[in-house]
């Protein structure tokens, strides 16, 4: 899984399991349009942060594991 990093007001490094569109569709191998239906459709949920669209793995994996039970 690619971890992301960012650094916190106080200047820490901290990981992340946030995901664009695009690293979601390439770790899950489907294209963006069907990671934008899957949203649009409420099967996996997005996250806007100061107008960046992000997926978080966890809860994506989550989602899929519900979804086929």
């Amino acid at each position: 899984m690619t971890k992301q990093t960012e650094k916190s007001r106080q200047g820490h490094e901290i990981e992340t399991d946030l995901l664009t569109k695009r690293e979601l569709a390439k770790k899950l191998r489907v294209t963006e349009k069907t990671v934008e239906n899957w949203q649009n459709a409420g099967h996996i949920k997005k996250l806007t942060i100061g107008g960046a669209v992000r997926y978080s793995w966890p809860d994506v994996v989550a989602s899929i594991k519900s979804q086929s039970a």
